[in-house]
């Protein structure tokens, strides 16, 4: 399939493929380079070394061709074979069964597959991703009033302090890091780094930061090894494109929906 105009064709040169994997089937996947949500996305079909088209779309100007697969025109959006997935981590979870492993091997997994508890523990924290870290993200962005936003900003602390704590204890048996479920990158390292990447928004706007203390030196270690991934860098924004997207939340000339 060619590329159109705002589209780019992803080749084998930046996305190794796996013999008699994605070879086979046509992927497109619609995102936008400043939506978190998408980020998890393209980490996910990066991670996995799958050749496919990614077309950048301004998620306030839907264009027909993604109505036309997702009736919402939210991104991201997954087309498989004519099939489409939406809804950020369902499309995740999809990729994950879609395509098992990774150009590697059969070894890369999302979700654990042999442990079921810890597969359990995987979905625990993500859905505290989502329900505690990324609303606390928008809340504390979207805060007008001052003393609001101190209330938001320790609030926001705190579930970071918890899920740094839990990373901690799942890392020390039996894994060991350094990412949340340890040595394998997976759902809720997805499910958050986009979000911990744009940190320096909340900075910018609010002067939130995560200290450089004891305290949380399993959350910056974690940045530091999951922010230095290829599947990672391949999708990140600068830190002016950030900065720059985030100030009509700040004013709150917009708000966010969870994809």
């Amino acid at each position: 399939m060619a590329a159109q105009k705002g589209e780019r064709q992803h080749t084998a040169a930046d996305h190794p493929v796996a013999p008699d994997s994605s070879e086979q089937y046509e992927i497109v996947l619609y995102g936008a380079q400043t939506c978190p949500f998408s980020q998890r996305a393209r980490i996910a079909v990066d991670s996995k070394g799958l050749k496919y088209e990614y077309r950048e779309t301004d998620p306030y100007a839907k264009p027909e061709d993604l109505l036309a697969h997702n009736p919402r025109g939210a991104v991201p959006t997954l087309v498989h074979n004519g099939k489409s997935v939406y809804e950020s981590l369902v499309v995740v979870e999809y990729v994950d069964e879609a395509w098992p492993g990774d150009v590697h091997g059969p070894t890369l997994h999302f979700l654990p597959k042999r442990d079921v508890h810890l597969r359990a523990l995987a979905r625990i924290w993500t859905t505290f991703v989502q329900d505690k870290l990324v609303r606390g993200f928008f809340d504390l962005l979207a805060a007008q009033d001052e003393s609001e936003q101190e209330a938001l900003k320790t609030k926001l602390l705190d579930s970071l302090r918890e899920w740094t704590k839990a990373a901690a204890e799942i890392q020390s048996s039996p894994a060991s890091g350094p990412f949340f479920m340890g040595e394998h990158f997976g759902i809720v390292d997805i499910a958050f780094l986009p979000f911990a990447v744009r940190f320096p928004a909340l900075e910018h706007y609010r002067g939130f930061t995560v200290p450089d203390t004891d305290e949380f030196a399993v959350y910056h270690t974690w940045l530091k090894a999951a922010s230095a991934l290829p599947s990672v860098q391949s999708a990140m924004p600068s830190e002016k494109e950030v900065i720059d997207f985030y100030s009509k939340y700040a004013k709150r000339d917009a708000t966010w929906r969870e994809p």
